[in-house]
């Protein structure tokens, strides 16, 4: 099997299915090719990388002679899946879902049924919904709660809005999302001035940023500074850089094998964080 999509290797690891070829998405690969919650299920086996992002090397995967390349949660154009569908089964977006836009459970649910384990994938599905669930249930303070995710970068504050991975999975643990983020956007970020950052104010903020230079740099905006959010430590930061942690990435990823690494993680550090005075 090959994996073109942004999160379709898991989904395949889940039942038990180990891709030859992949796509290194982050441009930063983890150590062989492989992140902290894929490592159990490749069990040593490495990957190789047949493009980065939407841009495949069709030759590699070609090479590779898979008998089924899975593009389910990727932007891959017609263009691109013409010469390989000549030579093999090709698994793309589900219907009815823009690219990059389905759910990690309809994601989970083809890509599973591709490889003749629907009825396994469905189970998977829903012991990752009970496990969500029961994060909720470990902390009802968290109900009614406001959460934001957020970025930085060239001078400039994001938003992830609703619809973002990140920002569902907040909601579904009992965060509320501010009103002026609780919409869909394209790209599922809102780019806020310093003149608005008062909607990054919120009981619990979590950065997703990619250095710890970064970090400093949120951290010294005086704009940011100022607001209790900060002054009190109820910011979570998660940096990319920290490839053996991996966790800002599992943020991302959201599938059916980070999702419990991101509850197990992300969960107890949410705790940890004061309460708004």
């Amino acid at each position: 099997m090959v994996a073109l999509g942004y999160s379709d290797t898991d989904a395949l690891l889940a039942v038990g299915v180990k891709p030859v070829g992949i796509v290194d998405w982050f441009q930063v690969p983890p150590a062989n090719n492989t992140w902290s919650w894929e490592e159990q299920a490749f069990g040593g086996t490495v990957p190789e990388v047949v493009g980065v992002r939407d841009e495949y090397d069709l030759e590699k995967v070609a090479a590779l002679r898979s008998d089924l390349v899975v593009a389910a949660y990727s932007g891959m154009s017609e263009e691109q899946s013409n010469p390989l569908s000549q030579i093999t089964k090709v698994v793309a977006q589900p219907v009815g879902f823009e690219p990059f836009a389905a759910p990690w459970q309809a994601l989970t649910t083809q890509i599973t049924k591709a490889v003749g384990q629907e009825a396994r994938g469905r189970e998977l599905v829903a012991g990752v919904e009970r496990k969500i669930a029961d994060a909720r249930s470990a902390h009802p303070e968290w109900v009614g709660q406001t959460a934001v995710t957020a970025a930085y970068g060239g001078g400039q504050y994001f938003a992830f809005t609703a619809g973002d991975p990140k920002t569902d999975l907040l909601t579904q643990l009992g965060f509320t999302i501010p009103a002026e983020l609780d919409a869909p956007r394209q790209g599922g970020t809102a780019m806020v001035s310093a003149e608005r950052v008062d909607l990054l104010d919120v009981d619990k903020l979590v950065w997703v940023l990619s250095t710890a230079a970064d970090e400093a740099e949120v951290r010294a905006r005086p704009e940011y500074a100022a607001m209790p959010v900060a002054q009190q430590d109820r910011a979570l930061f998660l940096l990319t850089e920290e490839r053996q942690k991996a966790l800002a990435a599992a943020f991302s990823y959201n599938s059916v094998l980070s999702l419990p690494y991101v509850v197990d993680q992300l969960a107890p550090q949410l705790a940890d964080l004061p309460p708004a005075t």
